[in-house]
């Protein structure tokens, strides 16, 4: 803890220390009454924080808080409101003195600015005066400096503001009698349009209801009219002329439509039996493709069958070879070799020569044999 007391130095407030000591004499009991309670508070401080010791920590509270209002702040009050009454003497006694030597001074300002004063009341009148005269015609005249002018120049510029202002009531008038001018003209105008609008809303009533009519009229030829908006706006002749075209266009046309059914039904039906008669066509190709299918089946089954024959033979025929001699051996080559010259048959004219030609070296290879 820190128990050091902040010195206050005397000097820092314009006092001597003696003069200092005789203002502090009343707090040294009071100082020494704290030095006791400082060093309870550090024994205290030292305590852990419980319950129980609250009551201990609020009874040094309460003691060091009246040393404080019941001490220390009653010294600062007495000793403050004493100085402060001293204070106030002082300052009563100082007034009452100075002020007979400001009643000598105020009168001796007023002689000496005597003629100041009345020429500063002049040119205060003057301004007046000139604000005065000024002031219809201009609107800032309290905020000028018109005293300061020489007379010759106020005279000018009166008179240059007087004709300004005329002007202005004039410009004004001119505008005043334009505005009523303009606002007639246009009362005038709104008449017109009016009327104008009247007469535009009353033919476009006779436009739209001949217009209802004629999209009533039309409504049966719209897929025969080109200009829609055209043809509503024909003259009453030519557009019942044009009705009478519309109708013809229509009459024929609905018996071309007509005709035209006809002979789409017949294509129609044309159609619809050619598509049975190659559906029947489709029907005898897919069954021919199917016995064809079924026949290469067999024959692919035959082959196999013939060639698995020809394999158990091929194996039965090697274990018999195992207990033959050379000559027999020799020929059953032959044999083989023989067989083997008609025992295949080909489609194509190029395998078939490629057969015979083998068949012709098959012949060699048999006489070289036997040689």
């Amino acid at each position: 803890m820190n128990n050091e007391i902040v010195q206050v130095n005397p000097k820092e407030f314009g006092l001597e220390e003696t003069q200092a000591n005789d203002l502090t004499k009343g707090l040294d009991t009071i100082l020494k009454e704290r030095e006791v309670l400082i060093e309870a508070y550090e024994d205290v401080m030292l305590l852990e924080i419980t319950r129980e010791n609250s009551a201990t920590f609020k009874s040094l509270r309460l003691q060091i808080s009246k040393n404080r209002t019941t001490g220390i702040e009653v010294w600062r009050t007495t000793n403050k409101a004493y100085f402060l009454a001293g204070g106030n003497f002082v300052q009563a006694i100082s007034n009452k003195e100075q002020a007979e030597n400001k009643r000598m001074e105020a009168n001796l300002l007023e002689a000496e600015k005597h003629y100041e004063n009345l020429e500063k009341k002049r040119i205060e009148d003057l301004q007046a005066e000139r604000v005065e005269l000024i002031s219809p015609y201009l609107e800032d005249a309290n905020e000028r400096d018109l005293s300061g002018m020489e007379s010759d120049i106020w005279e000018v510029y009166l008179d240059t503001k007087k004709k300004d202002h005329q002007a202005i009531i004039a410009a004004r008038q001119k505008a005043e009698e334009e505005r009523i001018a303009k606002e007639k003209a246009e009362a005038e105008e709104q008449e017109r349009i009016k009327l104008e609008n009247a007469k535009l809303k009353a033919e476009a009533e006779k436009l739209e209801n001949r217009t209802k009519a004629r999209n009533n009229d039309l409504q049966p030829f719209i897929v025969y009219i080109r200009d829609y908006n055209a043809t509503l706006n024909l003259e009453e002749k030519e557009y019942q002329e044009e009705l009478k075209n519309l109708s013809r266009a229509k009459t024929e046309n609905e018996e071309y439509l007509r005709e035209k059914s006809r002979k789409e039904n017949e294509a129609k039906l044309k159609l619809e039996s050619d598509m049975r008669s190659e559906l029947e066509e489709k029907e005898r190709i897919n069954k021919l493709e199917e016995k064809k299918r079924e026949k290469l089946e067999a024959e692919l089954k035959a082959k196999t069958e013939a060639e698995l024959k020809a394999k158990e033979e091929e194996a039965a025929r090697i274990q018999s070879e195992l207990n033959k001699g050379d000559t027999a051996k020799v020929k059953d080559l032959i044999t083989d070799l023989e067989v083997l010259k008609t025992k295949y048959s080909f489609k194509s004219v190029k395998n078939q020569k490629m057969y015979t030609d083998t068949g012709d070296l098959i012949d060699k290879v048999i006489g070289h044999i036997k040689k």
